[in-house]
């Protein structure tokens, strides 16, 4: 079983289970969804081809998701994102790829109506505090009545590190991120594996660094734990 995201917000995944699993982070191309359509294809069917003899693959990044979601071994939370979405109107902060290519449209019977939230995704990506994340967002959401909105979406993987501080900000209304059906769906297939490894394609050290400092700061690495990361030849 693997696990894969262009970038940061795949410790949303490891923050939750305490179980061991490959992480593959293909932050040389961090994040998918700033890319082009075709572009993101070539690149997200280049890293399947290296994943593909996993038993499940878990997706994180929905950009790459809607690049695989017909394939068998993909994972990224469908049914309980069914269960959220059906026959509701739905307000999608996501990146400026998925905006355009928002394939969940085809998976799920809702009215969507989609906000490429850039902005907000790299201040999120860069772990920015929450004064910040706030601002962006109220930018967004500025000339949008959410009260015709059954729900607001955060589908980008970087949302879900700041999801308490959404719940808070938008406490009136119910929000979703798209880790939040993973995590509903998330069955365990046993590996024969010692211990949790992050492989990065691009800057180990950054993403390490990143990592380490929001994991530390919600309690989930001890004083004496370190993540353990190797370079990925992608």
């Amino acid at each position: 079983m693997a696990v894969f995201d262009s970038n940061i917000g795949i410790i949303n995944i490891f923050r939750e289970y305490d179980f061991q699993l490959n992480y593959y982070v293909d932050n040389k191309f961090s994040s998918y969804g700033v890319y082009k359509h075709e572009e993101i294809a070539k690149r997200v069917l280049k890293v399947y081809e290296a994943l593909k003899d996993e038993k499940r693959i878990i997706i994180s990044d929905l950009d790459a998701a809607g690049i695989l979601h017909q394939k068998e071994n993909v994972f990224y939370g469908l049914e309980s994102m069914k269960k959220f979405m059906t026959d509701k109107k739905i307000l999608m902060l996501t990146s400026k790829n998925l905006s355009a290519n928002n394939f969940l449209r085809e998976k799920i019977s809702a009215d969507f109506r989609t906000i490429d939230s850039t902005y907000l995704i790299n201040a999120c990506l860069s772990l920015a505090d929450n004064f910040t994340v706030g601002k962006i967002l109220d930018e967004y959401l500025e000339n949008i009545s959410l009260n015709s909105f059954d729900l607001i979406f955060f589908g980008a993987s970087p949302f879900g590190l700041y999801k308490s501080f959404f719940m808070e900000k938008l406490k009136a209304y119910k929000i979703l991120t798209n880790i939040d059906p993973i995590l509903c769906d998330f069955s365990y297939i046993k590996e024969n594996i010692l211990r949790d490894y992050f492989f990065t394609s691009g800057d180990k050290r950054f993403f390490y660094f990143l990592a380490e400092d929001y994991l530390r700061r919600e309690g989930r690495l001890k004083k004496e734990e370190i993540l353990n990361i190797s370079s990925w030849n992608m």
